[in-house]
């Protein structure tokens, strides 16, 4: 099983229907959830040492999701 990673950068990019605007910081808030799961799945020691990049907005009228992208470090 690999060790979960001491600290993590995470990039969320989100895709949404509509072209409106969208507030980083309530998104950044958001995600909060997915970090407490990167730390339950031993994906990250401790979910306090992850960097939250600012998120990236995008359209996709067909295909709404987000994309987390999680770069661990262990030095």
């Amino acid at each position: 099983m690999p060790v979960p990673a001491k600290r993590a950068t995470v990039q969320a990019t989100m895709f949404f229907r509509t072209r409106h605007p969208h507030d980083g910081d309530n998104t950044n808030a958001m995600l909060k959830p997915n970090l407490d799961g990167l730390q339950d799945a031993g994906i990250v020691a401790n979910d306090s040492q992850i960097t939250l990049l600012p998120p990236i907005f995008a359209y996709s009228k067909d295909d709404p999701r987000m994309i987390l992208e999680i770069k661990g470090f262990n030095s």
